[in-house]
């Protein structure tokens, strides 16, 4: 019998406990879990801990947050780290996204599966690029994705509350005096 180097057992044949994957979530990278009565819920918990929070992409603005978190889902939140900084350089959201989409691209393009797979991850890779220009053009100013009310206010990016009336301004008119 060959090996097989994707039995998350590291390719022994025969050896191993079959537990598979459960909406996403593989035995392989969680051996510590009953992955047959994973719940929606503890997957969904799993997802933000370990591809969203633990690489600091919840701090980012939700096109973005969106586009690195897919990626570090697909290839994972060091790589997806990696390309994130690699695009530092882009000083708009729009070109991060961007810049994140090509270099995703490239690294699947690079992989000896991308004859089997290249349609399917390239067509995931346009998607999710798509989806996060549409919220940046949706949302110019987008603020992180888990932000609690007092830190979304104290973000840099964030909308300044309007003025409030100086004292003995006519607090009734408008911006045209009536």
């Amino acid at each position: 019998m060959k090996a097989d180097p994707g039995n998350w057992s590291g390719g022994a044949v025969g050896k191993g406990e079959l537990r598979g994957t459960k909406y996403g979530i593989a035995a392989a990278s969680h051996p510590h879990l009953d992955i047959r009565n994973l719940t929606l819920a503890q997957a969904s918990d799993i997802y933000w801990a370990e591809y969203c929070r633990a690489p600091g992409f919840d701090r980012l603005p939700l096109p973005l947050c969106q586009v690195v978190f897919d990626a570090g889902v697909m290839s994972g939140p060091a790589r997806a780290a990696a390309w994130l900084a690699d695009t530092r350089r882009e000083a708009a959201v729009t070109g991060q996204i961007a810049a994140v989409s090509a270099e995703r691209l490239a690294f699947c393009k690079s992989r000896k599966t991308w004859r089997s797979f290249g349609a399917g991850w390239g067509a995931r890779i346009a998607a999710c690029e798509k989806r996060g220009l549409l919220l940046a053009a949706a949302a110019p100013v987008a603020l992180p994705v888990h932000a609690s009310a007092a830190s979304r206010s104290a973000h840099p990016l964030a909308p300044k509350p309007a003025s409030q009336p100086q004292a003995g301004q006519d607090q009734g008119s408008d911006a045209h005096g009536r």
